[in-house]
């Protein structure tokens, strides 16, 4: 039939001597973009990205053509799977919280706050003091108007051991928006509390 034709043309493509990665990655986003656009056959033009993706997860080239084929196709959980997999594979810590955040945010984007949320928690979890992952955070709780969730996790952010921020502008507007969280919340003692600091500090 017709797919085992293009599973020929695909198999004769990547059974193509490759000089480098490099080479390698092109065979596979050519074969990845005859799945979509020939066959249209939209898994196995995941697979063939994925594979390229698995490689080599810090490829951002791999990463771009993998959310250009989710957002033209609107197959978001298919990234995340792609995701998912890598970061299951992974032995690197780093790449690890790294491709966690990144999925956290493809999760935003299908408007699972939920998910999005427990994969930066689950970052945090790592790597404690990470930048990415708790600015996320503040924005899902600001969002959700979860104010106690993000008193927590802002004064993590000012008086954590790790998470701790250096002065600058960044921690003055996150202490003045402790104070006002605060007042939202009625916590009046603990709204005096960081605007003690506030003025100590500054």
């Amino acid at each position: 039939g017709p797919h085992s034709a293009w599973d020929e043309l695909a198999l004769g493509q990547l059974n193509l001597p490759a000089e480098d990665e490099h080479e390698h990655f092109r065979h596979l986003l050519l074969v990845s973009e005859m799945w979509e656009k020939g066959a249209g056959d939209l898994d196995k033009a995941f697979d063939a990205l994925a594979g390229a993706f698995k490689l080599d997860p810090d490829n951002e080239e791999a990463r771009r053509a993998l959310e250009r084929l989710a957002e033209s196709n609107g197959a978001w959980g298919q990234l995340v799977a792609v995701l998912d997999a890598t970061i299951e594979a992974t032995g690197n810590a780093e790449r690890a919280v790294r491709l966690l955040i990144d999925s956290a945010r493809v999760r935003e984007k299908q408007g699972e706050a939920a998910d999005a949320e427990a994969r930066y928690l689950r970052a945090l979890g790592m790597r404690p003091d990470d930048e990415a992952a708790m600015a996320r955070l503040e924005v899902v709780y600001r969002q959700s108007a979860r104010w106690g969730e993000l008193a927590t996790l802002l004064e993590r952010r000012l008086h954590g051991l790790m998470e701790r921020m250096p002065s600058g502008e960044g921690r003055k507007l996150r202490s003045l928006e402790l104070a006002d969280v605060y007042e939202k919340m009625g916590n009046p003692y603990e709204a005096i509390d960081a605007w003690t600091h506030v003025a100590r500090e500054y």
